[in-house]
């Protein structure tokens, strides 16, 4: 299990230099939930980070159209991707 996480740490600190963005701050689930809800009735855009099943960190930039019942569904920084993520799994928010 220990084994597992730290291949996850290894793979996403080597991607970090290769990411764009802003350094995004860990935060509370519960204020992840309010700024996501915040950004969907804006329609604005913020930065996520957040982890993904094999515990690899990424982020992106992302549009949320609708945060609900423990969940966000919105697009991704390109646009033509439609995602839905657990809020659970997201790691933090900062404003785009």
């Amino acid at each position: 299990m220990i084994a597992h996480a730290r291949r996850g740490e290894q793979a996403s600190a080597g991607r970090a230099a290769n990411n764009s963005g802003p350094r995004i701050p860990s935060t509370d689930p519960t204020v992840t939930l309010a700024m996501l809800q915040d950004a969907a009735a804006d329609r604005s855009s913020v930065w996520i980070g957040y982890s993904d099943i094999d515990g690899a960190l990424h982020r992106t930039l992302f549009q949320p159209r609708r945060a609900d019942g423990g969940r966000v569904t919105g697009v991704v920084s390109d646009g033509s991707e439609s995602r839905t993520f657990s809020i659970h799994r997201i790691t933090g928010v900062a404003p785009a």
